[in-house]
């Protein structure tokens, strides 16, 4: 099944948690950190991945509404096989992933800063930075709104010994269904 970390589903709900792994596997159909459902901006999550590997059938919402925070460093290595979209920031909420070593791979698109709906209070914010880690991606789009009226942001930063690939489009800015 799916695995929700600090999930707080339903509107003015709080929830907070953090997940450690250091070594062995942990799969599911797709991972939500930080925030569940539309209106849940109050659940805050982080999860570190410092060893061992994390497979995923289906996609990344990290900053579901909420805020979350995946950390992949030392021998970890993610992979989320679904070709839709994964987030790093979706519909309101507030997302980070920082690579400092391992791997990340998304069979999809992954939008950093991005929302599927329309409406001004869909604002999400996603960070991503990659340093001595590769990121192989289906495409990558940063700022993704649904329509005008989105204010998405999106920003990826890559240092020394990071290595970004995206098989398809890199897309700065899109505003659009």
């Amino acid at each position: 099944g799916a695995m929700y970390v600090a999930s707080a589903n339903a509107a003015a709900s709080t929830a907070s948690g953090t997940v450690n792994q250091t070594g062995g596997t942990v799969a599911n159909t797709s991972l939500v950190i930080g925030g569940r459902g539309t209106g849940s901006t109050n659940g805050v999550g982080v999860y570190n991945l410092s060893g061992g590997s994390l497979t995923s059938s289906g996609t990344l919402r990290a900053g579901g509404t909420g805020t979350g925070t995946l950390n992949i460093s030392g021998t970890g290595a993610a992979a989320f096989a679904s070709t839709t979209e994964s987030y790093v920031g979706y519909r309101s909420g507030t997302g980070t992933v920082s690579m400092v070593s391992g791997n990340l791979s998304v069979a999809g698109e992954l939008r950093v800063g991005g929302s599927d709906v329309n409406g001004a209070t869909m604002d999400a914010v996603g960070t991503v930075t990659v340093s001595n880690a590769t990121m192989n991606l289906g495409a990558l789009t940063l700022a993704r709104g649904n329509y005008l009226d989105n204010s998405c942001a999106g920003t990826v930063t890559l240092k020394n010994g990071g290595t970004i690939v995206s098989t398809n489009d890199v897309i700065l800015q899109f505003a659009g269904s």
